[in-house]
């Protein structure tokens, strides 16, 4: 789990994205779905604001609409945080990424 700036593996790039997110069902269906914004990205996951929390280590597709693009992703909740506004900050790190997504992701911070 990263919890600090320490910690992290990859470079944030501070920029809001809009997000919208997918929570599943034990079934593998669609729980529940929300539209939230990124606070920081990296190729290795996403920092989100939320008004709801999210279970820590749930599991859920997320869309990010980065410029032009919309990449679409899933991600695994590592940390939680409520910030004074009442918002949720929310932790996410990529699982299960395609290698296309990946190099659309590092081509963000190369450029």
């Amino acid at each position: 789990m990263l919890n600090g700036d320490d910690m992290r593996r990859h470079p944030r790039v501070k920029h809001i994205y809009l997000a919208s997110y997918d929570i599943y069902g034990s079934l593998g269906e669609v729980a529940e779905s929300y539209i939230g914004r990124t606070l920081d990205v990296s190729p290795g996951g996403v920092r989100l604001e939320t008004a709801k929390p999210l279970p820590l280590l749930s599991r859920l597709s997320l869309s990010l609409a980065i410029g032009e693009k919309i990449i679409e992703v899933e991600g695994e909740v590592v940390n939680l945080s409520k910030k004074k506004s009442g918002m949720i900050e929310t932790g996410l790190e990529f699982i299960n990424i395609t290698p296309e997504k990946s190099k659309l992701l590092h081509e963000l911070f190369a450029g």
